[in-house]
């Protein structure tokens, strides 16, 4: 079995790989190949979200779309290996999921097809309730976040104010192109629970083979 979880930055998407990898799955954790990809293009950037989002700022800070541009290229390149090593790891009899990023939905058409082809594609989603915490959080200490140009700041517009709406345009854009890319949608409150074990997920995942199977 290849499960791949797709959804924003800090919707939960490396809590939920730690219990897979507690229930046995192999993960592969895309966000920390592609801080190391970054360091041999780039230079060092750290190893971690957090460095890695000091790196590459916010975007009306100068330079801000070249390092975007250079995060998209890496994480492009990182999906296709990850796909790669999912592969291997099934055909060695070991179940494996791949934590993306939040920017993988804007990969090639292609990539982004085998990736459905080759694994269960789970969207974690988050509600608009949490989304000004999320801001808040981001805003306070950057995560890479690729905007893919839905940041704008009006003439004349607060900053913050520009940040708030431009935020929500980012997640109502690929609240979009999740739900179309997922094959299955786990709702927040049913992820995010302490009490949630990897059993569920795979119970959540066999009923959809099911369904799919009877079709």
């Amino acid at each position: 079995m290849i499960l791949t979880l797709i959804g924003m930055s800090g919707a939960g998407k490396s809590f939920l790989a730690g219990k897979c990898a507690a229930h046995g799955f192999a993960v592969i954790d895309c966000d920390a190949q592609i801080a190391a990809r970054l360091g041999q293009l780039v230079g060092p950037v750290g190893s971690t979200l957090e460095e890695v989002g000091a790196w590459m700022g916010l975007p009306h800070q100068d330079g801000f779309a070249e390092r975007e541009a250079a995060f998209r290229a890496c994480e492009q390149q990182v999906l296709a290996d990850a796909l790669g090593q999912a592969e291997r790891h099934r055909q060695a009899g070991r179940d494996c999921l791949i934590d993306t990023g939040g920017s993988v939905i804007y990969a090639d058409a292609a990539l982004l097809e085998r990736m459905r082809q080759r694994s269960t594609v789970i969207y974690l989603h988050t509600p608009d309730t949490i989304l000004p915490q999320m801001l808040s959080a981001y805003l306070a200490q950057p995560r890479p976040v690729v905007w893919h140009g839905a940041f704008e700041q009006r003439p004349g517009e607060p900053l913050e104010e520009a940040y708030r709406r431009s935020y929500a345009s980012l997640i109502a854009q690929r609240q979009q192109r999740y739900a179309q890319l997922a094959q299955i949608t786990l709702e927040y409150g049913a992820y995010r629970g302490s009490e949630l074990a990897a059993q569920d997920l795979l119970r959540v995942v066999r009923e959809w083979e099911e369904v799919q199977g009877a079709r």
